[in-house]
């Protein structure tokens, strides 16, 4: 069964480096919209 295991390990290892990812994304977008925003400011 180990094999499992390393399948099971793998698929959640792809699944977490997607949700850093996404949250790279997200936290990289928000600030390119936070900047926008205190330009508009200024």
């Amino acid at each position: 069964m180990p094999s499992l295991y390393a399948w099971h390990f793998l698929l959640f290892s792809i699944f977490h480096m997607s949700l850093l990812h996404c949250f790279s994304e997200l936290s990289i977008a928000s600030i390119v919209i936070d900047s926008q925003n205190w330009y508009a400011i200024l």
